[in-house]
C-alpha cells in the first residue's frame, strides 16, 4: 500500500497545534464536542482544526471546512478524501456578512498564510476574486440542523462573519472561538481599530455569550484582558483566540 504523504503532513500539522501552538484550544475543543456534532471551520487553511473536528465529531458527524484560497481548498478536500473521512466537506468560499461573487481577496504569492479580505498583504501581494457566503445563507441552503461549534480565522473579518451568522447563533448557540488581533483591524485602517474585541462582544453579550481567552496556561474571564498587555506583539505571552460559550 502506498504511504499517503499528504495525511501524514496533516497529521503531523494537527500534532503542532493541539500540543505546541494552540493547545488550550484545540483541547476545549475537543472537550466540548462530541461524536455526531457539526462544526464550521472558518479559514481551515492547511487542516489543523479541521482534523480535530473531524476525528471528535466522528463519521456520524460533519464538519464543514471553509477555505477559499484555492491552492489549499483543493489538496486539503483530497487529502480528506484519501483518508475516506466523508464527515469533512471543504467549501471553497469566503465567510462574511452577505453572500457575492467575485468579491477581491488579497494573497501573498510567497505564503498561504494572511488572506485576507480587507487588508493588503503588502508589495509582494496579488489580488484574486473569490465567492463570499455568509453562515446563515450557507446553513439555509444546505438543510444544516445543528451547529455546535464555529471556529474563525479571517484576518479582522471576524464581527462581519458573526453579523451574518446571526439566526445560527440565535437558533443553535453553538460554542465559538475567534481570532481576534486589534493590529488586522489597524492596518486595515478600520475606524474601530482601537478595539475590536469590544465590537464582538457588543455583539455576542446580549446573546447570552459569555467570553474567555488563553493566557499562561489557563483560561481567563474576557475582564482581564488588557490590549496594551496581551496584544504587544513581540512582548510576551500573544493572545488571539478568545472562545465564546453560550450560557443558556
Amino acid at each position: 500500500m502506498p504511504v499517503n504523504v499528504a495525511a501524514i503532513r496533516l497529521v503531523i500539522r494537527a500534532l503542532r497545534y493541539r500540543h505546541k501552538l494552540d493547545r488550550l484550544e484545540i483541547a476545549r475543543m475537543i472537550h466540548v464536542l462530541h461524536s455526531g456534532d457539526t462544526c464550521i471551520d472558518i479559514g481551515a487553511h492547511k487542516g489543523a482544526y479541521t482534523y480535530w473536528m473531524a476525528r471528535r465529531v466522528g463519521h456520524t458527524g460533519r464538519v464543514f471546512a471553509f477555505e477559499p484560497q484555492q491552492r489549499l481548498a483543493g489538496p486539503l478536500a483530497r487529502t480528506f478524501a484519501s483518508m475516506h473521512w466523508s464527515q469533512v466537506r471543504v467549501i471553497e468560499k469566503a465567510v462574511s456578512s452577505a453572500s457575492a461573487a467575485n468579491v477581491p481577496m488579497f494573497v501573498r504569492q510567497v505564503s498561504t498564510h494572511g488572506a485576507s479580505l480587507i487588508r493588503n498583504q503588502g508589495p509582494d501581494a496579488e489580488t484574486v476574486p473569490v465567492t463570499v457566503t455568509s453562515i446563515d445563507d450557507f446553513a439555509a441552503g444546505n438543510a444544516v440542523s445543528r451547529v455546535d461549534f464555529i471556529k474563525i480565522d479571517a484576518e479582522g473579518l471576524e464581527l462581519s462573519i458573526l453579523e451574518g451568522a446571526h439566526q445560527t447563533l440565535d437558533k443553535f448557540r453553538p460554542t465559538v472561538l475567534a481570532e481576534i488581533e486589534t493590529r488586522h483591524h489597524e492596518r486595515a485602517g478600520h475606524a474601530d481599530a482601537a478595539d475590536p474585541i469590544e465590537d464582538v462582544l457588543k455583539m455576542l453579550a446580549p446573546m447570552g455569550y459569555a467570553c474567555e481567552f488563553p493566557y499562561n496556561g489557563q483560561w481567563r474571564p474576557v475582564e482581564d484582558f488588557d490590549v496594551a498587555t496581551h496584544q504587544n506583539y513581540g512582548h510576551g505571552e500573544y493572545v488571539n483566540n478568545f472562545l465564546f460559550t453560550a450560557r443558556n
